[in-house]
């Protein structure tokens, strides 16, 4: 990987097309039809995980963030999925052992809670507000093109987990995924996400049992063992 975020920049624009084909190599034709339709109505900003897993060559994708440009009528094309409302008034779905949540870029959280002009230009201000640097990038897919942060190209340069946006709904989910992600993905935590953990560790402990088990399904931290790892931050 190259050292100037320039030189980045430049990789991650000329990989516009070699993602589409990711995606089409590992998710099936349902899901490909899905995008394909929705995108016939508005445009799709693919959002996360699988954008990270593709840079970093990673083939096994469990969850797929959608966000819609503009609100649309979604029932007749979720008819067929097994679905259920997910935390941002959208749907979850469940596809085999995919999980897709979609929701409107209206409805994310930071949109709604710092009430934005309705003709501010949503697509760049969202990959900044996302909590981790490899969250800070969205790629827009009827477009076609990727919308790049500084922190995301700095992810790609130094492969160091770091914090970009504080607030957030979900502080003890923030916690656990610090370590589940650099221990996943062999990564050093950076200073300042340290430092965040850390103050809001103080309060937000005993939430991330019931978090692990909502998200992972089992207990993968006890609060000792993160108040050990916090302490050694």
């Amino acid at each position: 990987m190259a050292k100037k975020l320039s030189d980045i920049e430049l990789l991650v624009n000329e990989s516009n097309h070699s993602f589409v084909d990711y995606l089409q190599s590992n998710f099936d034709k349902r899901v490909i039809d899905l995008l394909n339709e929705l995108s016939e109505e508005t445009d799709i900003y693919i959002f996360s995980g699988v954008i990270r897993n593709y840079f970093l060559k990673i083939n096994e994708n469990r969850d797929l963030d959608l966000v819609l440009e503009k609100e649309i009528e979604l029932q007749e094309h979720l008819s067929n999925y097994k679905k259920s409302v997910n935390s941002f008034g959208g749907y979850k779905i469940e596809h085999e052992k995919l999980n897709i949540d979609l929701w409107f870029m209206n409805d994310t959280w930071s949109v709604k809670n710092h009430q934005l002009t309705l003709n501010y230009e949503l697509d760049k201000y969202i990959p900044q507000t996302a909590f981790f640097n490899f969250s800070a990038v969205m790629f827009s897919y009827k477009r076609k093109e990727f919308i790049c942060t500084k922190y995301f190209l700095r992810f790609l340069r130094d492969k160091k987990l770091e914090l970009v946006y504080a607030p957030n709904p979900n502080n003890a989910l923030c916690i656990v995924n610090t370590f589940y992600y650099s221990e996943k993905y062999k990564m050093k935590i950076g200073d300042k996400l340290k430092v965040h953990i850390k103050k809001i560790s103080v309060t937000n402990l005993e939430q991330t049992i019931d978090v692990q088990i909502k998200h992972f399904g089992r207990v993968i931290y006890s609060i000792d063992d993160l108040k050990s790892r916090i302490d050694k931050l």
